[in-house]
């Protein structure tokens, strides 16, 4: 009877500790919903964050949005080599056949699509990283 008095007080101990380790756990942060007021296409950030893009690259995502289209689909730069620029992000048509390959998009087009843009330079973006240890150079922005 004795052990079982000591093993349950035992197990109460045990209860106690680990509740109180639970509770005083930091809980991590959310991910931010809203873009900074200094955002300059922040329409677009939850599409962004919903193909893929990784909180900490939004920021120069934004930059380059604004930079490339001013926030806006429908801009196309013919006068880009390789056959001109697409959309926000402004995908050159250089990688419309590697895109296709990848499932990413099935004709030039798709690229004036927001969602279907942000996706093909999340491609584009996570090729270079793994490629050049340059994340945005399609974009010609070198990292340090």
């Amino acid at each position: 009877m004795r052990r079982l008095l000591a093993a349950g007080a035992f197990l109460a101990l045990l209860a106690t500790v680990l509740q109180a380790h639970v509770v005083a756990q930091p809980i991590p942060a959310a991910p931010t919903t809203r873009p900074p007021a200094t955002a300059l296409c922040p329409q677009w950030w939850r599409t962004a964050r919903s193909v893929g893009w990784p909180e900490h690259r939004l920021a120069t995502l934004d930059r380059i949005i604004w930079r490339e289209s001013r926030c806006q689909t429908d801009v196309e730069n013919l006068a880009d080599p390789w056959g001109g620029s697409i959309g926000l992000t402004q995908v050159n048509r250089g990688w419309v056949r590697w895109l296709k390959e990848l499932g990413v998009i099935t004709h030039s087009f798709d690229l004036f699509n927001g969602r279907t843009n942000l996706a093909a330079a999340l491609a584009i973006h996570d090729y270079a990283c793994a490629r050049h240890g340059q994340c945005w150079i399609a974009w010609g922005i070198l990292e340090a």
